[in-house]
């Protein structure tokens, strides 16, 4: 087992397929490929000091989902490969094959995001996700067929069941920014192509996942039902000339290898001792940068602000992961530390520009570019009391970009949520809003801007979800 015998496997060639299966030194070459595959998928994304389990990540999810991948194709086949003697062994092989699909994520350590602009590196970025998902598929397909040595429909819809439904697990449980249709919040361009991305991939896990479990049900009743044509999708369009499979007493099918056991070359060996010598200096470059963004955002999670900026302003930008804003992400719901909270500080301690530049998008993401965004941050301050101190901010600020221009605009509608809470409970003193009332807008209504899609069914919409809050507050304060 060549160099040139894992090149041809990776473009499919079947011999090469089954001289790795049936090389037991396989699987050992395989874990050290899965293992390395952390390295370009982690190094500039995960501070890998404080958390390196993110590097055992590859090998938990391989075991997992080579493991169920094997068995949908075998209950689908209905017989193991005889090359790698009984099932475990046979999960061996299969298992080996699989492994030798993981410096594929080698691709990912492509350094687009220093390449390109931020939307540009988005677009790489889910591009290479997508070639390398593709490669292994159609790739785990020919293992499926050649092993099994079942035929090319079969393997399609053995390799396409367990991939639709991994890919709507994932696409499922991954968290999703989150999308205000009327311009609540503005989205980065990574989160937008999230977005997008995630939008899609569910509807299509949606539509193909019922597609592709009814033809795996249709495959498995006509394999049982011993019908003449799944008899005849069994018998191995893979098989080398000469083999045949043949019918043990258990009624199950084999396909037999017929070559002598190889022994992995030591150009692999060294191979996959490079993997790790070229991921040292990758760490290297890419952790302390890495390092330094987990500190500032340990320390404006904890809510000490001051230190955060200050840490942020000892550096220069390209001392930070490249495109890195500090938190929250308002698109995924994080409001915590308040977004204007940490723009005041970055005035206040006259923090350099690019600073200010990163807290004040921040901010602007936050409050979005509408009378809608700038009504739904101000109930997400929540206290009051936090809401005045806001409103005397943006009095207090130079507002040269117009960054605040909605916000009086929406003191009215906040007043009066807080008014239709007090006919019930009582809960805003009338002092707080004489106090907020001061920061209503006190020109002419025709001097109001005007949005770009704003219409009197977003307003409704706004309406009905103060009412709701408003309501769901008094419930909670009622005696049961």
């Amino acid at each position: 087992m060549s160099l040139l015998t894992w090149l041809k496997f990776l473009r499919g060639d079947s011999r090469a397929i089954r001289e790795i299966a049936n090389c037991p030194q396989a699987v050992w070459l395989g874990l050290l490929f899965v293992l390395s595959a952390g390295i370009p998928r982690e190094y500039d994304g995960e501070d890998l000091l404080r958390e390196p389990y993110y590097l055992l990540v590859p090998l938990v999810a391989s075991l997992a989902t080579s493991f169920a991948l094997y068995w949908v194709a075998r209950i689908l086949a209905g017989y193991v490969p005889a090359a790698n003697g009984t099932s475990p062994a046979g999960y061996r092989g299969f298992l080996a094959c699989y492994w030798m699909t993981a410096p594929m994520a080698w691709i990912y350590a492509l350094p687009v995001e220093r390449w390109n602009a931020e939307s540009g590196a988005a677009f790489f970025n889910m591009w290479l996700l997508l070639i390398v998902a593709t490669w292994r598929v159609v790739l785990m397909i020919q293992v499926v067929r050649t092993l099994f040595g079942v035929s090319t429909r079969l393997a399609v819809c053995a390799v396409l069941t367990f991939a639709f439904s991994v890919f709507a697990m994932l696409t499922w449980n991954i968290k999703m920014p989150v999308f205000y249709v009327m311009g609540g919040v503005r989205m980065s361009p990574t989160e937008s192509n999230l977005f997008g991305a995630l939008l899609l991939s569910r509807l299509a896990s949606l539509v193909g996942l019922p597609v592709v479990l009814s033809w795996f049900g249709w495959a498995l009743v006509s394999r049982m039902k011993g019908s003449r044509e799944s008899s005849e999708d069994l018998i191995s369009e893979a098989c080398e000339p000469g083999a045949s499979p043949n019918t043990p007493a258990t009624g199950q099918r084999h396909v037999d290898a017929d070559f002598s056991v190889p022994r992995v070359s030591w150009t692999l060996w060294a191979g996959a001792a490079a993997l790790y010598l070229v991921g040292v200096p990758m760490l290297a470059a890419a952790q302390p940068e890495q390092q330094l963004r987990t500190r500032v955002e340990d320390l404006f999670r904890a809510g000490d602000l001051q230190a955060a900026v200050a840490v942020m302003s000892q550096h220069p930008q390209s001392d930070f992961p490249p495109h890195w804003q500090p938190p929250p992400r308002p698109a995924f719901g994080e409001t915590k530390p308040a977004t204007w909270k940490i723009y005041k500080v970055a005035v206040d301690e006259q923090a350099p520009q690019w600073v200010l530049d990163a807290t004040r998008e921040r901010l602007v993401s936050s409050l979005g570019e509408s009378e809608w965004g700038a009504r739904r941050y101000l109930h997400e301050l929540g206290d009051p009391e936090e809401v005045i101190q806001f409103l005397s901010f943006t009095e207090e600020t130079d507002d040269n970009d117009r960054i605040f221009e909605w916000v009086p605009y929406a003191v009215g509608p906040y007043i009066d949520s807080l008014e239709h809470e007090n006919e019930r409970s009582r809960k805003t003193p009338e002092e707080i809003i004489t106090r907020l009332d001061k920061y209503r807008p006190r020109h002419r209504s025709e001097d109001k801007p005007v949005e770009d899609s704003q219409s009197s069914v977003e307003q409704a919409q706004l309406s009905n979800e103060v009412k709701s809050g408003s309501d769901d507050t008094r419930k909670e304060r009622e005696p049961d």
